[in-house]
């Protein structure tokens, strides 16, 4: 049973989630960019029009969104570059905003409450208080430093990881019941709950242990419905930005499933690695598993040259696998 504990320990910890949700890597030196010439590295593509734009025509949407959900890949240094761009654009429309964040949680959320931080390196250091694997010196000083430059608020978007543990080990029974209202009113349709389930499987390096797909597809849900809770309940502040990884932003059942009964406009922005065997938007909407990208605008960029993450996890695995044999773990 520790065992068992300790792979979703590190599953939830320190997700693979290639796709979804690559790992903040607190690597000391600066992230190497490759491909960076690749045929769509920089360009930004308008779902709904079906076209490349450029980054003013992006203002223009983003001018008029109530929530705008900032989707990343969390080692990536230049989609939190572009982040912060975003959030910079909207002081220049005089607009405030209240920034939530998927990489802090609840417990941190209490640290950083009703403080005004003088700089980023005393905000992280609050947070660090907390024990965490997102690397924010190295990965999200950017960002930080434009919500304070705009003197906009920050605010958790996760749930405490001791809760997620508890959804993860028990089951439905230790949702929240807030949240379980939520995900009742908010059904996957067979076809989004197979996307999901085969999103997680091939971001898993093919993991094919249906209790742990299982599992992990009910964790996920019950984050994009808190991270959604959150937006929801953000006073005083015209813009509600959310920061998080690519898979929760996206629109088809991601944040915005659960946003919709707001009845605001809702923007969607995903930052997406190029692949280098992938020339076209088409191939990448395949990539995606949908008839479209599930986005409003796409933004494409160099990919960070990180190492294998499917190497570690396929070590915790052969463990898991050792020790629940062919039968599906008694959590």
């Amino acid at each position: 049973m520790k065992k068992l504990r300790a792979i979703f320990s590190y599953l939830l910890a320190v997700p693979v989630l290639l796709v979804v949700c690559t790992p903040a890597f607190a690597a000391e030196s600066k992230p190497k960019l490759v491909l960076q010439h690749h045929v769509l590295s920089g360009k930004i593509w308008d779902v709904k029009a079906g076209r490349f734009v450029t980054k003013d025509d992006l203002v223009g949407s983003i001018k008029q969104a109530d929530y705008i959900l900032l989707g990343e890949t969390h080692d990536n240094p230049l989609h939190h570059q572009h982040q912060a761009w975003v959030i910079s654009e909207l002081r220049k429309f005089n607009k405030s905003a209240t920034v939530a964040f998927e990489m802090i949680d609840q417990a941190q959320g209490k640290d950083i409450a009703g403080k005004r931080f003088q700089s980023v390196d005393a905000l992280i250091h609050i947070l660090n208080k907390e024990k965490n694997g997102w690397g924010y010196e190295q990965n999200y000083k950017p960002v930080f430093a434009s919500v304070l430059e705009a003197g906009d608020h920050i605010l958790p978007a996760s749930l405490d990881r001791s809760v997620l543990m508890a959804v993860a080990r028990k089951g439905k029974e230790k949702i929240p019941p807030y949240l379980a209202s939520s995900l009742k009113d908010n059904p996957l349709s067979a076809k989004q709950a197979k996307s999901l389930q085969d999103e997680i499987k091939s971001s898993h390096c093919g993991m094919s242990i249906p209790h742990m797909i299982t599992t992990m597809t009910q964790v996920q849900r019950v984050k994009d419905a808190e991270m959604a809770r959150v937006l929801m309940n953000i006073k005083n502040a015209d813009v509600h930005v959310l920061v998080a990884g690519s898979g929760h932003v996206r629109n088809d059942r991601g944040v915005p499933m659960y946003l919709r009964q707001a009845n605001k406009k809702i923007l969607s922005i995903g930052w997406i690695e190029v692949v280098d065997e992938l020339k076209t938007v088409d191939a990448y909407r395949k990539y995606w598993g949908g008839d479209k990208l599930p986005f409003d605008y796409v933004w494409f960029t160099a990919r960070v040259d990180r190492p294998d993450p499917c190497e570690g996890f396929k070590r915790h695995m052969k463990i898991f696998e050792k020790e629940a044999g062919s039968k599906s773990p008694s959590m």
